[in-house]
């Protein structure tokens, strides 16, 4: 049986794209395929809602009391350039550097990830499948709330995918590389070939003897 359902859903953040001049967090998570509420979004649904998360407006905190109105004070941001992948719902988080949360939620994003998500206020359908609840379709986002205490992944930038892994390995190497001293660049090197040429030595002087004992 197909049921109405509140879905409230969270994400945090994990990653380090932070643009704080532009006041943009890029490639957030905002939803989920499975949350610790227990529910499982189908990817047709993510891929069905995707427009309603599109330019949404985001707020610091759930309201406490539903039937309040939100204050100026609690926007921050909008969400764009939403996209459905794999695992779920993902965007850019368009913030005010200005705003008097600004500093405290780029660096979370930054150092602290887990400390802050995105938390989803919307109406859908659900049912139960295998005894898991699923939720078939998401009619209405009330609202995108950053909040303290996540529930549907471990990550706002959970899913860097093996290349972006790589091109921030390459990246954080290189930077390693710049920041070393030349002559220590140079002592470094140093120290390999005379490993190298002393391993090449051993090996041609083992090599020599097994010879001449063939030989005698």
């Amino acid at each position: 049986m197909t049921t109405a359902t509140t879905l409230t859903e969270t994400t945090t953040m994990v990653g380090t794209r932070v643009d704080r001049i532009a006041g943009i967090i890029r490639g957030v998570k905002i939803l989920g395929r499975t949350s610790r509420n227990g529910r499982s979004y189908l990817p047709e649904t993510l891929r069905s809602a995707a427009g309603l998360y599109e330019g949404k407006q985001v707020n610091v905190d759930h309201l406490r009391n539903p039937t309040e109105r939100r204050s100026y004070g609690d926007r921050i941001g909008r969400l764009q350039n939403v996209t459905v992948r794999e695992d779920g719902l993902f965007g850019d988080l368009y913030y005010n550097p200005k705003h008097a949360m600004a500093d405290q939620l780029a660096w979370d994003a930054e150092h602290a990830p887990g400390n802050v998500g995105l938390s989803h206020d919307a109406v859908g359908r659900t049912t139960r499948r295998d005894g898991i609840e699923t939720v078939e379709a998401i009619e209405s986002v009330r609202s995108v709330d950053l909040v303290a205490d996540p529930a549907s992944t471990s990550g706002l930038f959970e899913s860097i995918d093996n290349d972006h892994a790589e091109t921030e390995r390459k990246r954080i190497e290189a930077e390693r590389r710049l920041a070393t001293p030349a002559a220590e660049r140079w002592t470094g090197q140093s120290a390999i070939e005379e490993k190298q040429l002393a391993e090449s030595v051993s090996r041609w002087r083992d090599n020599g003897q097994a010879i001449g004992g063939a030989i005698g």
